[in-house]
């Protein structure tokens, strides 16, 4: 099927509209419309153009929310190189936020534990917590000793 590079280029505005998203991630997307390389590059190139497609904005947006969610430093970055991020955008991005994340570890900790763990088994739960939510053992350790 044929499309044409006005449709196309709808359809990448409609994805635009719900949240931002890389130039690697809506090339994604628009592949699964055509097969036309040529095609999806013009609508990638006007976008970037008029400022509607943005890898900057998209990634400290995504950063922002993973650290809304709790999610540490390793998990960011394995999240963001999954959706096309550069590395060095990756670091640069989470350079410029900022965060405390021991603060951000201890937060997450809270919404998931009520308390310090009383033995070694519920110790263990809840390292590996904050290890799949990407922090550092260095980071868990202070968050489990500050309580």
């Amino acid at each position: 099927m044929t499309i044409s590079l006005a449709v196309l280029r709808q359809s990448a505005l409609t994805l635009l509209a719900r949240r931002d998203f890389s130039s690697a991630e809506l090339t994604s997307r628009l592949r699964q419309k055509t097969t036309d390389e040529n095609l999806i590059q013009q609508v990638i190139e006007q976008l970037l153009e008029k400022g509607w497609l943005d890898d900057h904005r998209a990634a400290a947006s995504f950063v922002r929310q993973r650290i809304d969610r709790g999610h540490g430093p390793l998990r960011i970055c394995q999240d963001m190189r999954a959706r096309g991020f550069t590395g060095e955008m990756v670091e640069q991005t989470l350079e410029e936020q900022e965060p405390d994340w021991e603060e951000v570890a201890l937060l997450a900790w809270q919404r998931k534990f009520s308390s310090i763990p009383k033995n070694d088994k519920e110790k263990a739960k809840q390292i590996r917590f904050l290890q799949y939510r990407g922090f550092s053992y260095d980071i868990i350790r202070c968050v489990l000793n500050r309580e």
